[in-house]
């Protein structure tokens, strides 16, 4: 057996201890950045594509602008960029994120989403959205694990 079969061999076998003792390994190959707006008069961004140069999970939002109204921001998501659910937790409850003007949301791994290939986000709630009285710049941060 050559020495690049046993690496391969050995890493494979530490990977499955790991798993196997209820670790979490994420392998991160590529990042990417995407732009979207809350517009003026409105609660939600338009349809965010997600399968788009780096199609992955989404590991941090940045509100880039001043005058963020609300705390809380929360998602629908669409396989087909027209139908759009809301997003809930396995408990039932909407995931939701509290946030702020010009601050980053960081997903911690327990967090990170498998939406579909489009989303929205939304200022508020399904039940209470927030309607923006100025633009609202966001920077969504991805990730491609494999």
């Amino acid at each position: 057996m050559k020495a690049s079969e046993m690496k391969k061999i050995t890493l494979t076998t530490a990977i499955f201890f790991l798993l196997f003792a209820g670790c979490d390994i994420v392998f991160a190959q590529e990042k990417d950045t995407l732009s979207t707006t809350i517009l003026t008069d409105s609660s939600k961004t338009g349809v965010v594509s997600l399968i788009e140069g780096v199609r992955g999970s989404i590991t941090g939002i940045r509100f880039l602008s001043a005058g963020l109204l609300g705390t809380e921001i929360t998602f629908q998501d669409s396989w087909d960029g027209i139908n759009f659910l809301d997003v809930y937790k396995n408990d039932g409850t909407e995931l939701k994120f509290t946030v702020g003007a010009t601050r980053k949301i960081v997903f911690e791994p327990i967090d990170l989403v498998s939406f579909a290939y489009y989303i929205r986000i939304r200022t508020g709630t399904s039940a209470v959205p927030v309607v923006q009285t100025s633009d609202q710049d966001i920077m969504i941060e991805l990730i491609d694990f494999f």
